[in-house]
């Protein structure tokens, strides 16, 4: 009974630790851009940051 319920612990543990691997995932989203429209204009430009690490194209926002 007792690894009966700590196997049904571990299996609820490994799900939790997925589930909440996919909302991180999630908020990295944003954070990429998949198309670059236009340049903007260098008088235009407040500030710069780079895209995510995880995005695949490198730019600067």
């Amino acid at each position: 009974m007792k690894t009966l319920t700590a196997l049904l612990l571990l299996g609820l543990l490994c799900s939790l630790h997925t589930t909440s691997a996919g909302v991180i995932a999630l908020e990295i989203a944003p954070e990429c851009c998949m198309k670059f429209s236009a340049r903007i204009p260098l008088q235009q430009v407040v500030s710069l940051r780079t895209t995510s690490s995880s995005c695949p194209r490198k730019a600067l926002m």
